[in-house]
């Protein structure tokens, strides 16, 4: 019992040594690049900002970069202990490949843990202040007017809503509201000062122009001081939609503002798919090293730390692209967002354990 408690804290220690040493180097390697990148825009600006900027991209990066730091670590470990003859001495003393695959994936499991930890309380905080400081200190918009302007066109049921001043808790001023019928045709405008919520999807019009428009073309008009209006489903706070990027949100402001946008009949696509990924992609991490380590303990393999590497490489590539497929596919609606999510971690996990089931049986 001893030993092997021992060589599991042997084990541990190799794999966390990579894991500091790969972590630190991939993202430095990005920092550095993205700086290089962009030294044009920083040239004339507060060397002091630039350093506050790549500060809180580093906290972006290390999250971004740590299930591949965790893979290559996996992979490294791995042919590290066969190249020291440690692996087969294992084996010889009637160990299994299991012990290490156990510690490995382990530690992988509570460094994944962590980093999720640190994406609600860290990264999120981070990536709004990258954003604040793009946009204010070094006039780099790009688009941050998809995230955080105000939303100003809703849909919902027959009605679609246009708010040209502010959504307050007590409800919205100066809106314009279209009534369409099931053919998408305008069969009623109105204009009104606000609009209060009363109850039950039930609101108040307030200083109210309201114009029909008939079959034959023509169109009435009439004011009121107050009408009412039905918006099914909404509540008070359906249409007070808080900006930024959903990945900057903490676990529940996401499902907050995942209600809020689903009454308000904007999409939800993106929000959820943040929301399971906030998950999921810490586990990639675990699943990656699974594969690296059914693939480095073959028989026949060597430890070369190079060839593992590149097998690492090569299994970070092949998550990054079923990622990409699998958010495309999420954000246009043909998968849905726990599938668009989760769908990475359950492909590499089944190709882990598919690859791990055939070698037992048949190789």
């Amino acid at each position: 019992m001893f030993g092997s408690r021992h060589l599991a804290r042997y084990v541990a220690k190799v794999f966390l040594a990579y894991f500091i040493a790969l972590l630190a180097g991939v993202v430095v390697v990005f920092l550095v690049a993205d700086f290089g990148d962009r030294i044009k825009a920083f040239w004339d600006r507060s060397w002091a900002e630039v350093a506050l900027l790549y500060g809180y991209k580093g906290l972006v990066a290390i999250y971004q970069l740590t299930p591949a730091a965790m893979l290559l670590a996996a992979a490294a470990s791995l042919s590290t202990l066969r190249q020291r003859g440690e692996y087969t001495a294992l084996l010889a003393l009637g160990g299994t490949p299991r012990l290490v695959f156990g510690v490995v994936l382990t530690c992988s499991l509570v460094l994944s843990a962590g980093l999720t930890a640190f994406d609600e309380w860290v990264v999120s905080e981070a990536g709004t202040r990258i954003d604040q400081l793009t946009t204010s200190r070094f006039n780099s918009w790009g688009d941050w007017r998809t995230f955080y302007a105000p939303k100003r066109w809703f849909r919902k049921g027959e009605w679609v809503l246009y708010v040209r001043g502010e959504a307050t808790p007590e409800g919205l001023s100066d809106v314009a509201l279209w009534r369409l019928n099931p053919r998408f045709e305008v069969v009623e405008r109105i204009d009104a000062h606000a609009l209060r919520y009363q109850q039950q999807g039930q609101w108040r019009l307030e200083q109210v122009a309201t114009r029909h428009f008939l079959a034959d073309g023509s169109s009435t008009y009439e004011e009121t001081a107050a009408r009412q209006v039905v918006l099914p489903g909404t509540s008070t706070d359906s249409f007070r939609i808080q900006g930024g990027r959903p990945e900057q949100l903490q676990t529940g402001e996401l499902l907050t503002q995942i209600a809020r946008r689903a009454e308000a009949g904007l999409s939800t696509a993106r929000w959820a798919v943040a929301f399971h990924s906030r998950f999921a992609y810490p586990l990639t991490g675990v699943v990656a090293a699974s594969l690296v380590l059914v693939l480095g303990s073959r028989r026949g393999r060597r430890g070369h730390l190079t060839l593992a590497l590149v097998e690492g490489v090569a299994v970070a590539a092949i998550i990054w692209s079923v990622s990409l497929s699998c958010r495309a596919l999420g954000l246009s609606s043909h998968l849905p967002p726990w599938l668009a999510a989760w769908g990475p971690v359950l492909f590499v996990g089944c190709l882990a354990w598919g690859w791990y089931v055939w070698r037992e049986r048949y190789a």
